[in-house]
């Protein structure tokens, strides 16, 4: 009786480690992503021009990153001045697959530039 009782315990902590243990390599690679992600941010506009198109790359060839740098659309007149700041939407997402799933981050910001 003491020896079935020992194994049904077993076997439940068993699986509950094993859980928490995929949940915590998931918690790993999503904390990646957001780093990845946040020094692609980073980098548009001081590494590299703050120039509308997109770019993209792969790190450790399971991370797919790609960004993208869009003009933001605003009702201000003023704007159309050449040299004037205009805003500009800059987006980095970070994909990977996790547990037989597409996973992925997203982050976008605002950043003010130069006008040609």
């Amino acid at each position: 009786m003491a020896f079935s009782i020992l194994t049904i315990s077993t076997g439940a902590l068993l699986t509950a480690f094993s859980s928490g243990a995929r949940q915590s390599a998931l918690a790993r690679d999503y904390s990646r992503a957001v780093v990845l992600a946040e020094s692609r941010l980073a980098e548009i506009g001081v590494v590299e021009p703050l120039a509308e198109g997109e770019q993209e790359g792969e790190v450790d060839t399971r991370f797919a990153w790609r960004t993208e740098v869009s003009e933001y659309q605003t009702d201000t007149e003023d704007i159309q001045r050449p040299g004037a700041l205009r805003a500009y939407r800059v987006t980095a997402r970070v994909d990977w697959e996790a547990q037989g799933q597409i996973r992925s981050v997203v982050l976008s910001s605002l950043r003010l530039g130069r006008g040609s």
